[in-house]
């Protein structure tokens, strides 16, 4: 009829417009057509990419439109689970910290792990906190949710990197691991109960609730194709593993950005670190350095195998060293069980006596990252020596690694200096040409300030925008959260939380100055951005307008980079 052709006319005229798929409220009165609204549609994450390569190819909207029109956060959700239709209410909330929904059975640590797998029951890794012993068995849990930290924590990192959904700095939460419960709020549950979470709204729920899983449409490779071709920003992956290379390789990712070295010490590996840190015997500790070298070989060679002609970029040693050792009161309670089952407990006392060595009041700012290197130079030697020695099997393979080193934590050109010159030693005694590149971290104010001094020592500079934040507002990542940071955002104190979306005005200003002053002595430099501020859609935008070369973020968030990356540059105007 000559109405429907009319409402026809105007809906092509508003999707061209609007350059999305347009929903359009209109009455007919009188034989007449009236149209009372007019705007975008709201569509699932699927629809909304198909609907705009569907638009393109339609002739409707231009490829830039299209582009325009898709919220680059929907790349990130629309491959994960989600809850169906329900009406329970959720028993606590938390941090979304990696999207996606999850049920399984409540599971303490990583024995109780093991034991639900082995049962085929998809289990929910419950803790405080992610420790070290914890990193290995993150793979195999379908969710995590910990009472502690926020989206910038390390727990959010890590299971974000691996697309494990989570929930962390969930309220009214408390683990009694002895007696194996957990409360929450009024509710008491076991180990072995069933709950489900929401990574994406940080809800948790009590018991076993039906899942949703999304379709990934066709259609985003398109998207994505047109992307690339827009971007001029380099989208690079982060890993915690040598096997994670490979999702940054699947998600299209341009190089690996960070591969963070002390999650290689998790597993059996772990064991070799502690003997490392808690013997005395200056030939036990040879031997446990000659262990990990062996063991980062394969390490290091797998990761080099996986991003074959990618650049790779390895952060040395980074966390303080009691991160590596049980907790304090862990320990304790494990010697007075020992002592009164008539049990030795000379190892755990030597275990303790580790601990009260390294651990800090505030570990954060204390022996951690190129501080280590300089008070403790035999674990940055093993690491580069392995790292050396995986560069030579790979090239002797008929491989093209592309290998660099980062210094994590520096703050002064004098610090850098030692470990450029120890790595330039290891090169030049391995007996032949190899070519590695060796950077630094960006994360401390004073290396941003005297960035020009720092850059006549490096070959490319990587801003730990995570650190950053922490050291130039004076916040913990891990603490703010679910201290203090809710209160501000609610009253409008902050626009944003500043550890999920970059604080320009301060954080911002640090960086362009920095890059300002380390180009104009090393216009060679290679600047990146590693930090999950890396996966950010407003945050991207301003890497673009500064200069920065690549973005590094979780394999999952690769895709949504890639569109932000694109949508930066057509406002540009590139």
């Amino acid at each position: 009829t000559e109405k429907f052709e009319s409402l026809c006319a105007i809906l092509d005229a508003l999707e061209r417009d609007l350059g999305s798929v347009a929903r359009v409220d209109f009455v007919v009165e009188d034989d007449r057509l009236w149209c009372i609204d007019g705007r975008p549609a709201d569509l699932e994450p699927t629809a909304s990419i198909a609907s705009a390569v569907d638009l393109v190819e339609e002739g409707v909207i231009s490829q830039q439109q299209a582009l325009l029109g898709v919220d680059p956060d929907h790349l990130e959700t629309v491959a994960t689970a989600r809850l169906s239709p329900h009406s329970e209410t959720a028993l606590t909330y938390g941090s979304g910290a990696a999207p996606g929904a999850a049920s399984g059975v409540i599971c303490l640590d990583v024995e109780a792990v093991d034991e639900a797998t082995a049962r085929n029951l998809p289990a929910i890794l419950v803790t405080r906190e992610i420790r070290p012993e914890d990193v290995v068995s993150l793979g195999s849990v379908a969710g995590v949710l910990a009472d502690r930290g926020g989206k910038a924590s390390h727990a959010a990192l890590v299971t974000r990197g691996i697309g494990t959904p989570a929930v962390i700095g969930a309220s009214n939460m408390s683990i009694n691991v002895p007696d194996r419960l957990v409360s929450i709020g009024d509710s008491v549950l076991s180990e072995g109960d069933w709950i489900t979470l929401d990574g994406t709204t940080g809800e948790v729920f009590a018991g076993n609730l039906r899942l949703k899983k999304r379709t990934v449409p066709e259609e985003i490779k398109t998207l994505l194709a047109w992307a690339d071709q827009w971007r001029t920003l380099e989208v690079w992956g982060n890993v915690d593993n040598p096997a994670a290379a490979a999702l940054v390789r699947s998600a299209k990712g341009e190089g690996v950005g960070l591969a963070r070295t002390e999650h290689m010490f998790s597993g059996e590996q772990l064991s070799i670190v502690r003997q490392l840190l808690t013997t005395t015997d200056q030939r036990a500790r040879s031997a446990a350095l000659g262990e990990l070298e062996d063991a980062q070989i394969g390490d290091f060679e797998t990761l080099l195998t996986s991003m074959d002609g990618l650049p790779v970029v390895v952060r040395l040693l980074d966390p303080p060293l009691h991160e590596f050792l049980p907790d304090r009161i862990s320990i304790l309670r494990d010697i007075r069980l020992h002592a009164t089952q008539g049990l030795d407990t000379a190892p755990l006392e030597r275990i303790e006596r580790a601990v009260s060595h390294y651990e800090e009041s505030n570990p954060m700012l204390g022996m951690r990252g190129v501080r280590l290197a300089i008070v403790m130079p035999e674990i940055y030697r093993v690491q580069v020596l392995a790292a050396l020695e995986a560069v030579r099997r790979r090239l002797d393979a008929g491989g093209n690694p592309q290998l660099h080193l980062m210094v994590p934590l520096v703050g002064a050109v004098e610090e850098l200096t030692v470990v450029r010159n120890m790595i330039e030693e290891e090169v030049h005694q391995a007996g032949r040409l190899l070519e590695v590149s060796v950077g630094t971290m960006i994360e401390l104010p004073r290396a941003a300030l005297v960035a020009d001094a720092i850059a006549l020592q490096s070959d490319f500079f990587s801003f730990g925008t995570n650190d950053l934040t922490q050291t130039t507002l004076g916040m913990s990542r891990d603490d703010a959260e679910e201290a203090f940071l809710r209160t501000y955002i609610d009253r409008g104190l902050l626009a944003a939380n500043p550890f999920q979306t970059l604080d320009i005005d301060g954080v911002g200003q640090l960086m362009k100055m920095a890059i300002t002053k380390a180009r104009a002595v090393n216009p060679e430099i290679q600047i990146g951005v590693c930090g999950e501020h890396g996966g950010d859609t407003d945050s991207i935008a301003f890497f673009h307008a500064i200069g920065v070369d690549y973005v590094s973020c979780s394999p999952p968030r690769i895709a949504s980079a890639r569109l932000a990356a694109a949508q930066a540059a057509i406002r540009d105007g590139a």
